[in-house]
């Protein structure tokens, strides 16, 4: 690759050693924000890295896999890589998520064969980074959120940083926490599931070494000891052929001020959470919480915590708060993440036939003004509409 066209690529591919290839995102002035054009080469890249079995068999073989070829490029094992190092440029934003300008944009010209196209090259490269052959490696520079979560979380190494910020926040934008939420986030935090559902529900962000305490991060690292972490897997790939995810991990700890460990795992309020955030309904959650704000038996800070919350989620679309209850409630059965993925599908298939979505972007980021117009004001407004919610899971 010419370096003169490095800057302009939006993702590069760097070819280390025959073990060792990185794939960094390079579109840092609209914070890593993943375009269709970006999600098509990493597919179209990491593709033949795929084991045939998921890619040809029938009973595994996922509804938007895109690859239709019966030979889908698969390539000798012995030239596959055995590390894939993944990461981004700028400093500021891993990835804020996929380009929701791109998908308002199809919205607008009725192009809904290419927002269908874009989901679905979105959830493959989710999809292949998870059942490929290579190690994958995150590193976490500050922003990961929505599909920059998406194409990250299998990762077996996750490495946050000082200014890492961890969310799902798609409720506020008339969407659900997608690209395999159900399933990770009722388990990433040491299987509480409870504080899946809040994180979803209300866009938690999780900063620093929160995220590792919390388990959404495997790994902490300091921001200037990031490069000699990359270096280190780059040499250490150059000498050895094993590959062992243990070693890496005791290659890089002298250097990691935090690894996530489930004795020592931490998240702030989350008795409170737990005691709230209960799988029976929305509704009850939001009485709980008034109860615990009108309560006198309640302390002051759990008074005002219960507040803060209820403002949150009253900010967020009636209509996603539901749709992502409903999503993490059935996705505490699913067996793995394909399952989630599967529903991620059909949900978004219906959901982009609707305004809700669009409208949350376009106050959001379109026309700017925070004011969405929901067509379902509030939660009280639901019970008339329970049957277009419960008509996407069917």
């Amino acid at each position: 690759m010419k370096s003169d066209n490095i800057s302009e690529t939006p993702v590069i591919f760097i070819k280390t050693n025959e073990f060792l290839e990185e794939i960094i995102m390079n579109n840092p002035l609209k914070l890593n924000s993943l375009t269709f054009q970006m999600f098509q080469s990493i597919h179209d890249k990491i593709l033949p890295y795929v084991d045939k079995e998921y890619l040809l068999g029938e009973e595994v073989r996922p509804s938007f896999l895109l690859c239709e070829d019966k030979s889908c490029n698969v390539i000798a094992m012995e030239k596959i890589p055995k590390i894939i190092l993944l990461y981004s440029t700028g400093g500021k934003s891993f990835s804020s998520g996929g380009s929701l300008s791109n998908l308002y944009e199809y919205k607008k010209a009725g192009d809904y064969a290419k927002l269908i196209l874009f989901y679905d090259y979105e959830l493959s490269c989710d999809y292949f980074l998870h059942r490929m052959s290579p190690i994958l490696i995150s590193i976490w520079e500050g922003y990961v959120m929505g599909g920059g979560v998406g194409i990250s979380i299998n990762s077996k190494i996750r490495i946050a940083t000082d200014d890492t910020v961890f969310a799902m926040p798609e409720t506020s934008i008339g969407y659900f926490p997608d690209v395999g939420a159900g399933y990770f986030l009722t388990r990433i935090f040491n299987n509480e599931a409870s504080i899946g559902l809040f994180c979803g529900l209300t866009g938690h962000r999780l900063k620093g070494k929160e995220t590792v305490m919390a388990g959404v991060a495997t790994h902490f690292v300091k921001k200037e000891n990031l490069n000699k972490v990359k270096n280190l897997i780059r040499e250490y790939s150059y000498h050895n052929k094993k590959y062992d995810i243990k070693e890496i991990e005791e290659l890089i700890e002298p250097f990691c001020e935090i690894v996530f460990n489930s004795k020592s795992f931490y998240f702030e309020n989350s008795i409170w959470i737990k005691e709230i955030f209960i799988f029976d309904t929305l509704f009850h959650i939001y009485e709980r919480l008034e109860q615990i704000q009108k309560g006198n038996n309640s302390t002051d800070a759990k008074r005002l915590w219960a507040k803060e919350i209820i403002s949150i989620l009253n900010r967020m679309s009636p209509q996603s708060l539901l749709i992502f209850f409903e999503y993490a409630k059935i996705s505490l059965k699913f067996k793995d993440i394909l399952e989630s993925y599967e529903v991620d599908r059909k949900l978004y298939g219906k959901l982009i036939y609707e305004t809700e979505f669009f409208e949350g972007i376009r106050a959001a980021l379109i026309d700017k003004d925070k004011n969405p117009n929901w067509n379902i004001k509030s939660l009280s407004d639901i019970k008339g509409n329970e049957d277009f919610i419960l008509s996407l899971f069917n």
